[in-house]
């Protein structure tokens, strides 16, 4: 199959923050002839979810091949992540990072965009399909790991 785009679709849930928390990335990747490949990227551990957060979209990145010609689109309902890349950042580099929360992961995904044609876009919890699915997964990924420590 050749991939003309990537959506990546992320969803973080935890029953307290910080504690487990569970992060999804699940990233499409679209064909010329209107294929799909799916791929999962399920993170579950003890956290925040602002890290689970950046943890999940960096594990995507990380996933694609550095030369991927398309545009990656990530649709995220966290505005942290979408506001802190698209607004924050800048003034955060600028500022040399000084008293950035979180500051290893945010200059780790801006090392994995580089140069890559990535779009950031809010979009509302279970507003659309691929978010509901992500949020399904996430769901599904933190109680199968509360059943495994109660067990």
């Amino acid at each position: 199959m050749t991939t003309k785009r990537l959506t990546i679709q992320t969803a973080s849930v935890g029953l307290n923050n910080p504690g487990i928390i569970s992060a999804v990335a699940i990233v499409t990747a679209h064909s010329h002839t209107g294929g799909k490949d799916i791929q999962e990227i399920v993170l579950v551990e003890d956290t925040t979810l602002p890290k689970s957060e950046l943890k999940s979209v960096i594990a995507a990145l990380e996933s694609i091949p550095e030369g991927f010609p398309g545009p990656i689109s990530i649709q995220s309902s966290s505005r942290y992540l979408v506001l802190g890349y698209l607004q924050w950042r800048v003034r955060w580099a600028l500022k040399g990072w000084k008293g950035t929360a979180n500051r290893p992961l945010w200059e780790r995904l801006c090392e994995v965009v580089g140069n890559r044609d990535v779009a950031f876009n809010f979009v509302r919890t279970r507003s659309t399909k691929e978010s509901k699915a992500a949020v399904t997964l996430a769901r599904k990924a933190l109680i199968a790991s509360s059943e495994a420590v109660h067990a």
